[in-house]
């Protein structure tokens, strides 16, 4: 009764205090049994839109979405209280481990936002109800790794326009900003000593996330 179906998969129903409230035990099973650096979430808040197909949590809305207008600011508000508890657990745990996500690497575009960035496509914000600015500001992650895995001039998504994006807008002081790298995309495209030198002129970027492992293998 906890889950949803959508498309061929199962989730839990993010709106459910009790999915919350399982995802931060199994959390603390993890930070308290085990010596681990970090507790770390990928890029699956609300999953990925299907065309034309919503997610189905009509009936999750009507018990829980009182007080908001519209369901796409009450499913950002599930994600941010996810985030917050499972930070607020970590810390009280050991809080010297860390806390980080890898979010899509589209905050939103400047279409949506003048705040956004100059580019075009799917959208953390509105597609995943992920609000990552939020988190940051507010110190409940302690790092961010946005998945920039598109190449320097890419139509769509330029790799230098969306570096320079994050490194101005999702920090704030002690939360680290690093970034995933597509491996394969990069690597075809033969601009990983290019995106390297370029990173080391921007202040905020502390490092690189080089996905999949298996294509850096030899």
């Amino acid at each position: 009764e906890w889950f949803v179906t959508y498309g061929d998969q199962v989730y839990f129903d993010p709106a459910l205090p009790e999915s919350r409230r399982h995802i931060c035990m199994v959390i603390t099973d993890i930070v308290s049994r085990y010596d681990v650096d970090a507790i770390h979430m990928d890029d699956y808040f609300y999953p990925y839109p299907k065309q034309g197909v919503d997610f189905p949590d009509d009936a999750s809305f009507a018990r829980y979405g009182g007080g908001f207008s519209n369901k796409a600011d009450w499913r950002r508000s599930n994600v941010n209280v996810l985030i917050k508890k499972i930070h607020e657990t970590v810390r009280e745990l050991k809080p010297w481990v860390k806390f980080g996500v890898s979010p899509f690497g589209i905050y939103r575009n400047q279409k949506s936002d003048p705040l956004g960035s100059k580019t075009n496509g799917l959208q953390n914000y509105d597609d995943l109800y992920a609000d990552v600015l939020l988190w940051a500001r507010e110190g409940w992650i302690d790092y961010n790794i946005p998945q920039i895995y598109w190449e320097i001039g890419h139509p769509a998504a330029d790799y230098i326009t969306l570096i320079q994006w994050w490194n101005k807008n999702a920090t704030r002081e002690g939360t680290h900003l690093y970034i995933g790298q597509n491996v394969a995309r990069t690597m075809k495209a033969d601009q990983l000593t290019r995106k390297m030198l370029y990173e080391r002129s921007l202040s905020k970027v502390k490092g690189n996330c080089f996905w999949p492992a298996n294509e850096i293998l030899w």
